[in-house]
């Protein structure tokens, strides 16, 4: 299941683990991301408060995991400046 919104909390489990809860347009979702408190991890990014991005979620055992999908920070269009 893929969905795009805005992580509205980042609460830690265990040590590189998190519990994401994520706003879109017509739900809300809160899921397990595994790995990205790490040190090295290159979905830190997308997964900090007040953050839009797209997330791939896997159905676990327990209920929905965050799987990283490639560039899952989504990045703000650039601005049309019109001439004076």
């Amino acid at each position: 299941m893929e969905i795009i919104g805005i992580v509205t909390r980042l609460t830690p489990f265990k040590e590189k683990d998190a519990m994401i809860n994520v706003v879109a347009e017509n739900k809300a979702y809160s899921f397990l991301a595994r790995g990205v408190l790490g040190i090295a991890s290159k979905n830190m990014a997308s997964v900090q408060p007040y953050t839009k991005s797209r997330f791939v979620l896997t159905k676990g055992k327990e209920g929905f995991l965050f799987a990283p999908a490639p560039s899952s920070m989504l990045t703000p269009r650039p601005k049309k400046v019109c001439p004076d």
